[in-house]
This record gives structure tokens, C-alpha cells and sequence, in this order.
């Protein structure tokens, strides 16, 4: 947890004020509001209207949103390096698809499963907020991984599987 609200706390400063990316800002934020309150146990218990474990799962199962990262993170750094194709950049991309078709199928049975069914223990344990803030933060990550996926694959196949260096295409 500390390491990771680290990073956030990093990539806001160093990436998403410099670039002005709303986006990615928005989706730290959200991270950091919904697995934050799990670090304590106290605060655990109550974001998990009454049972920590319930909390602690939910925010690990979140975190399966940050396996991208270091895929992403190749793709980039392939992408910056690379001279002309590679099949790396092609099997990278299908696993940062994967990621993200996997980040979408997840938070809505997520809130389908788990979350919306424990409305009512919310409501009597009078964590409505905390309530709230699992069921936002699940859907807006799910929404954010739909665009994510939309601007990755939008463009067609060719693009996603082969590395064209910027200023290339027009040889």
C-alpha cells in the first residue's frame, strides 16, 4: 500500500500535472480514496461494513487493475527504443489488451457479485460513503479501461501487432 500510493503520488507529480492528463490524475485519485482506508485496520472494518476481510479482498482484486502497468510501461519504452518491428511490441500489446478486456469483465461482476449484494450491510452499519466509494471506484476504472482499451485498439489490428517508427510511413 505505501509503495503504491507512492507511485500515484509520483506519476501525479512527475507525469500528470506536466502532462495535464485529467485521465490518469482522476484514476489516481480514485486509487488511492478506495485502497487507502484498507491500510488501517479500523478504517478496514468499516469500509468493510463490518468486515475487514471483505475490504482487504475487494482492494486486492482492485489492484489486478495495475497489472498493465509494466506492460504498459515495456510498451512505451519499446516504442521509444525501437528502430523497426520487433515481435515484442505485437505480444506485448495482445497481453496490455488481455489486461484491459480482463479489467473490464472484473469490476462489473465485482459490483454485480460483491459489492451491490452488501448494500444493505452499508446502509446498517451506516457506511454508506464507504459504500459509495467501492461501488464509484470500480466503475470508474471499469469506464476508464474501456477508453483505455477503445484508443488502444482503435485504429485497427495492424498497428497494435507492428511497430511503425513515427515518421516512417511516409517512405
Amino acid at each position: 500500500l505505501p509503495f503504491s500510493i507512492s507511485y500515484f503520488i509520483a506519476d501525479g507529480i512527475w507525469y500528470c500535472i506536466p502532462k495535464r492528463d485529467l485521465l490518469i490524475s482522476m484514476h489516481h485519485v480514485v486509487m488511492i480514496m478506495c485502497h487507502y482506508p484498507v491500510g488501517e485496520p479500523v478504517s478496514a472494518l468499516l469500509c468493510g461494513a463490518g468486515n475487514w476481510k471483505w475490504a482487504a479482498w475487494v482492494s486486492m482484486t482492485g489492484y489486478l487493475a495495475e497489472l498493465s502497468n509494466p506492460l504498459l510501461n515495456v510498451r512505451w519504452w519499446l516504442m521509444q527504443t525501437l528502430q523497426k518491428d520487433h515481435w515484442l511490441f505485437g505480444v506485448n500489446n495482445i497481453l496490455i489488451v488481455l489486461s484491459f478486456v480482463g479489467r473490464i469483465l472484473l469490476f462489473p461482476y465485482l459490483v454485480v457479485n460483491d459489492i451491490w449484494p452488501r448494500k444493505k450491510e452499508f446502509v446498517e452499519y451506516e457506511q454508506v460513503f464507504a459504500f459509495s466509494m467501492c461501488l464509484f471506484g470500480n466503475v470508474v476504472i471499469c469506464l476508464m479501461s474501456a477508453h483505455w482499451l477503445y484508443l488502444l485498439t482503435g485504429k485497427g489490428l495492424k498497428p497494435l501487432l507492428h511497430f511503425e517508427k513515427k515518421g516512417a510511413a511516409a517512405g
